[in-house]
């Protein structure tokens, strides 16, 4: 079988993927994600009321911000399909969605 490295620290979320596809994933994750201090999400949620525009760069972050669905109705540039997504099951509005990663 080939082996895949899979960089993400949710390796558990995507191994059986690539093992559906006849790979062998191998864990190597290259970041560690640690909650932010509940004052510093708060500060970024009350500057995200008063956007002309946010750009969601990860479902991850969304999530985080805003778990249970209460994101203001602003307008939101998300990297990609799945960023959109999470924007749109925490209550926001994408109006731009990339297809190639920050660049787009």
């Amino acid at each position: 079988m080939t082996k895949v490295a899979v960089t993400t620290d949710r390796f558990e979320e995507v191994a059986d993927s690539y093992r559906r596809q006849g790979l062998t994933p191998i864990s190597m994750p290259t970041i560690r994600v640690e909650p932010a201090e509940p004052d510093v999400l708060d500060a970024a949620r009350e500057a995200a009321e008063g956007a002309a525009l946010m750009l969601a760069t990860s479902p991850r972050t969304i999530r985080m911000l805003w778990p249970h669905g209460e994101m203001p109705p602003i307008p939101v540039a998300a990297v990609g399909e799945v960023t959109a997504t999470a924007v749109v099951d925490a209550g926001g509005r994408p109006t731009i969605v990339g297809r190639a990663g920050l660049a787009d």
